[in-house]
């Protein structure tokens, strides 16, 4: 069986509660409810004021980081990264150029995306030093191809579904990445 924990988008901060697993198409709880809080593209707000947010009530969270983007203002550096891993949380990928990794799939531009997952990883553990394991969809953007071709890099895909809070009038309050 195949899971992916859901993960429910909270505020404009990226909280999240995972709300189960997918498993062969049909939505299942995990057992006990299970909530992680992740935190998209590295900015340096997260490591001044979520992750001592989280700590101070003995939570820890997955930061999903773009690594052309670590060190250029407002993003942390790899240091912070490693200060991150060193308080227990996760670093996990966001691509490596926050790439729409759906539209280079349908495309047909594989190799690119590839690429994204495969140098995003290496980055994060050669600079920040960490086993990274996990890859957050930029823009939520992904299918079930590109759940297989994350796996196939030894990375569990996360995808979101988005809260109404602060989204765009038009969609549905909840909307839920391809699949």
């Amino acid at each position: 069986y195949r899971r992916m924990c859901f993960v429910a988008t909270v505020l404009s901060l990226g909280l999240s509660i995972a709300l189960g697993s997918w498993i062969l198409g049909e939505f299942r709880f995990c057992g006990k409810m299970k909530v992680s809080f992740t935190f998209d593209d590295g900015t340096k707000d997260h490591i001044l004021y979520a992750a001592p947010i989280l700590e101070k009530y003995g939570y820890r969270g997955i930061f999903c980081v773009i690594p052309e983007k670590i060190g250029s203002p407002g993003y942390m550096s790899w240091d912070d990264l490693k200060e991150l891993a060193k308080r227990g949380h996760e670093i996990a990928s966001h691509t490596f150029h926050h790439t729409n990794m759906l539209a280079l799939a349908v495309s047909g531009d594989i190799e690119t995306a590839r690429s994204e997952i495969r140098d995003s990883k290496a980055a994060i553990e050669k600079s920040a030093g960490v086993s990274c394991k996990y890859l957050a969809f930029p823009y939520n953007k992904c299918n079930s191809y590109l759940f297989d071709l994350v796996r196939s890099e030894n990375l569990i895909p996360l995808a979101n579904i988005r809260m109404g809070i602060g989204s765009n009038p038009e969609e549905s309050p909840v909307g839920v990445g391809e699949r």
